[in-house]
């Protein structure tokens, strides 16, 4: 289509610069074949990984932090521990790849489509100061219709395999918790399963219908027709009202 195609020049083009962080053929420098892709994204032992002003460093510093062992997030601070006020506020860029079907957006959430992505790097993040954004994040004069070819152009990069689930996407029944159980409007019911966490919500599963090789007949749900209600005459596959049989 054209709208997609138009879309593309822009994700590529200087006007977006999109590429400096999405680039390679998973549409991520964080990536087998990233870190080979050209553009002037993050180099180092920490490649892929940048500053996108979602949230203050202070409230969030991403690969400056440590896992539950100790050890450090960073490849970059392991090898020197010097680095690590350069790797605060540093997260991974994911691939595009199916991206439709992967909101809410950002590493928080923090938006609801694409469509919020877009505006988001049209403006230039919300929290830059500090130093907390990377290469080519600013305010961009990108006008409706270019906002809308990228939209279009990242769900053009869609699998109909993973939209109906066919082959090699099938799967047997998954369970998902959706939510806490609720004793009434006001409370919520407890789960006292772990002495540890006696005051530890009980969590409320649904169910995902298992599908075999020739997948089903309706397409997945994406995260905006889950908050608009969308699809749940069935036109849509799981709108996480189905119930999981194990729980």
């Amino acid at each position: 289509m054209a709208q997609e195609q138009q879309g593309l020049r822009l994700f590529q083009s200087r006007a977006a610069e999109c590429t400096t962080c999405h680039a390679g053929a998973e549409l991520t420098l964080a990536s087998f074949s990233g870190q080979n892709a050209g553009g002037r994204g993050r180099g180092g032992a920490d490649r892929g990984f940048f500053r996108t002003g979602v949230r203050p460093i202070s409230d969030d510093i991403g690969l400056g932090g440590m896992d539950s062992f100790g050890n450090p997030l960073s490849r970059a601070v392991t090898l020197n521990p010097a680095a690590t006020a350069s790797v605060q506020g540093l997260f991974k860029t994911l691939g595009l790849r199916n991206v439709e079907f992967t909101g809410p957006f950002q590493h928080n959430g923090g938006q609801s489509t694409l469509e919020q992505v877009v505006d988001f790097y049209a403006r230039g993040g919300d929290f830059p100061d500090g130093g907390n954004l990377g290469p080519d994040i600013q305010n961009r004069n990108l006008s409706s219709a270019d906002r809308a070819a990228l939209v279009a152009f990242m769900k053009a990069l869609s699998d109909d395999r993973v939209r109906y689930e066919r082959a090699p996407f099938d799967h047997p029944e998954l369970c998902v918790p959706v939510g806490q159980q609720q004793a009434n409007a006001t409370l919520l019911l407890l789960d006292n399963s772990d002495p540890q966490f006696q005051l530890s919500a009980a969590d409320r599963w649904a169910g995902i219908p298992a599908v075999g090789s020739n997948g089903g007949s309706a397409p997945l749900q994406t995260f905006d027709e889950l908050l608009r209600g969308a699809g749940a005459d069935g036109s849509r596959a799981h709108s996480l009202q189905d119930r999981c049989s194990i729980f």
